[in-house]
């Protein structure tokens, strides 16, 4: 892999991205700083790739009305398309990203949605296997995290008509950001079959307002 390819995702991630410089990232900052590593020699193509993504799916990316993973998704899609265009191969890009998003995220990006409505925010989680037993799930220090021990059992019919169970345990580990303008002290959970629903009240802008602290006069 080049470092064209690096360069030119570089600039599909600065276009999709669109930002300016009011909104909530740096792009320019981001890209320099990745460009002064590359020319000290700091980034291996897969570190450059983990630093990429890093620096464009931080924090900030979580803050603004949309489904952030619905919208990573996007990107990625975008993502892979011109790492092939460029001579790449996509199930390395695949790989490269799965493995980034798994380290910083927990799970696959297709298992986490966001939604809301006139009173909530919420986050739904796929869990394979959840059925009854419990996760914890956490907000805490401007994060969400899940974590768990989830059992599954599997049956298989066998040639002859006979059946193979085989029972297996998994750990559960999510962690994304609380989204912005919600009340993460009254956080709700509630849990089905195959998900967790993670439920945020909204905070009117007069409860805004008075959680601001007033500053004195400068003196």
């Amino acid at each position: 892999m080049s470092k064209i390819i690096f360069i030119g995702l570089f600039g599909l991630l600065f276009t999709s991205f669109a930002c300016s410089a009011e909104e909530k990232c740096d792009c320019t900052k981001c890209i320099e700083e990745y460009k002064q590593k590359e020319a000290r020699g700091q980034n291996s193509e897969r570190a450059q790739m983990r630093a990429l993504l890093d620096g464009f799916f931080d924090n900030s990316f979580f803050r603004d009305d949309f489904d952030p993973f619905a919208e990573m998704e996007r990107m990625k899609k975008q993502l892979r398309e011109h790492f092939k265009n460029s001579g790449g191969s996509s199930d390395d890009f695949n790989a490269l990203f799965d493995g980034w998003y798994g380290n910083k995220f927990g799970g696959d990006l297709s298992e986490i949605k966001r939604g809301e409505n006139d009173k909530f925010v919420y986050y739904d989680v796929s869990v394979d296997g959840l059925k009854d037993q419990k996760v914890d799930v956490k907000a805490k220090d401007g994060m969400i995290s899940i974590s768990g021990v989830v059992e599954k059992e599997e049956s298989k019919q066998m040639p002859g008509g006979g059946q193979s169970r085989s029972r297996s345990v998994e750990s559960v580990n999510r962690n994304f950001p609380i989204p912005e303008g919600v009340d993460a002290d009254k956080m709700e959970i509630e849990t089905s079959r195959n998900h967790i629903r993670i439920k945020f009240p909204k905070i009117k802008r007069s409860e805004e307002r008075q959680k601001i602290p007033a500053q004195g006069p400068v003196i």
